[in-house]
């Protein structure tokens, strides 16, 4: 069979591959061709990405909530943050989904393939031949977004949760602040918080997320939920409008497919999810930003490292302590939010942070159990 021949080919057509397709379609490359190869065949409401704002980026007209105050809750304590800088804000997967394929959509040299799974890469007269259920292609960049066959650095732990977004019979949520976590609920299957996203007194976006090896039935997620909106917020239950669930691995990963010539990665795959928080979502708009500048300037990108080796290592040594001392995680998180002050906190999640950052966060941590996963680390 003729394999179709393309300049730029771009497997998956998830948050990296339509971030990604999306700016393609925008730029200018000079008669160029991109295709995304996509299994599924429809998109749908299926996720949610949030995160701290540092100016607008390119699907900031996704953004449906935003949020300037936040808290983290351990023990009876509840530590607040406020920022009038950094808002933490809300992107549903349909509104992003929707600006995506209307972009990819109104671009003649990009075209989103849907219904068809990428099987095999495999190098091909300076090219990549790609097998997929629906025949093969060729392209001369490959920019591969899976992110399974992933082989852990470090703590094997997952950031595994079920949200259901809950409507109330009566007011029950503050929607001014969102309860990043709160660790004052049944800890007996690895580190557990509840995730409360308020979009109204009566609305909310509630996750029961677990970080452990193991992932759970969905209902025991959904029943902790529900029995947190009811016990915490004191409230009734008038209906469930929308459910999420997700698994996200909390580890400096690589993937089983580096090494090919004429093959990049992005996304998940490169790195692009924080092993210690699992926020992805800005960290991908920087990935494919940077991605798109080489493409269209006509040199060949290079798969660079995410994050720094600094911070690699500062995750993997925070890692390392919380999957040794589980129980310690709730009073380990809560020291950071209590320590930090709100634009501090929202750097270091978002991965914006300095060295001045970096300090405050080490000095918040209890010395003794850092310093001896630092120095296993050093060894192994």
């Amino acid at each position: 069979m003729t394999a179709e021949r393309f300049d730029v080919a771009i497997i998956g057509g998830g948050c990296a591959g339509l971030s990604l397709a999306t700016r393609l379609a925008e730029a200018d490359l000079s008669g160029r061709r991109v295709v995304v190869l996509e299994p599924r065949t429809s998109y749908t409401r299926d996720r949610t990405w949030c995160g701290w704002s540092f100016g607008t980026h390119r699907f900031s007209s996704c953004v449906d909530r935003s949020w300037r105050q936040w808290s983290v809750r351990h023990g009876g304590e509840e530590h607040v943050h406020t920022s009038v800088r950094h808002a933490y804000e809300h992107i549903p997967a349909d509104r992003f989904y929707e600006t995506a394929l209307d972009a990819v959509d109104g671009a003649s040299h990009v075209e989103l393939r849907k219904g068809v799974r990428a099987e095999r890469l495999e190098p091909l007269d300076g090219a990549t031949r790609i097998e997929s259920d629906q025949g093969p292609l060729l392209a001369d960049l490959v920019v591969d977004t899976r992110p399974e066959l992933h082989e852990p650095r470090g703590p094997a732990l997952l950031q595994h949760f079920v949200g259901l977004e809950i409507v109330t019979a009566g007011d029950a949520f503050d929607p001014g602040r969102v309860t990043l976590m709160d660790f004052d609920v049944d800890q007996t299957d690895g580190i557990h918080f509840m995730y409360v996203l308020p979009f109204s007194r009566r609305r909310a976006l509630v996750e029961s997320t677990i970080l452990s090896p193991t992932l759970l039935p969905e209902k025991v997620y959904a029943a902790r939920a529900t029995d947190y909106v009811q016990r915490v917020h004191d409230a009734e239950i008038e209906g469930i409008r929308q459910v999420e669930a997700g698994a996200i691995p909390m580890s400096d990963s690589r993937s089983a497919r580096a090494g090919l010539p004429g093959v990049v990665r992005a996304g998940a795959a490169a790195g692009a999810v924080r092993p210690s928080t699992g926020y992805a979502f800005h960290g991908i708009q920087r990935q494919t930003d940077r991605l798109t500048r080489a493409i269209a300037a006509g040199r060949v990108p290079r798969e660079r490292p995410v994050r720094s080796h600094v911070d690699s290592w500062l995750d993997r040594v925070f890692l390392g302590v919380i999957s040794r001392f589980p129980e310690r995680a709730p009073e380990l998180f809560a020291r950071m939010a209590s320590s930090l002050d709100a634009e501090t906190f929202a750097r270091f999640m978002m991965e914006r942070q300095g060295w001045p950052d970096r300090s405050r966060v080490v000095l918040s941590m209890p010395k003794l159990p850092f310093t001896r996963e630092a120095l296993r680390l050093a060894r192994s």
